[in-house]
């Protein structure tokens, strides 16, 4: 948002997905989120719902796991799989 020019005044952090639809839809503010988890509060009409533009329409996702405890051979070869090279 800095690219174009937009400051933020007031953030707000919620620890849950329904407390962040909850103040959104109590008109608290914005958020950004999956749109998978706002199907069913946008189709109640609860809130509104906008799809982004190129290049902020695009999500990075890592895959979390914690190395201080077992690993079971089927999440090894996730890990491995995961971690191969591309060709």
């Amino acid at each position: 948002m800095k690219d174009q020019g937009i400051h933020t005044l007031n953030i707000m952090e919620y620890g849950t997905l329904d407390t962040i639809l909850n103040g959104v839809s109590a008109g608290l503010g914005v958020s950004l989120l999956p749109r998978s988890s706002v199907t069913k509060a946008e189709s109640r009409g609860e809130i509104a719902v906008l799809s982004l533009p190129d290049p902020y329409c695009r999500l990075e996702v890592g895959f979390v796991y914690s190395r201080g405890e077992h690993i079971s051979s089927a999440l090894n070869a996730l890990v491995e799989i995961i971690t191969e090279p591309e060709l």
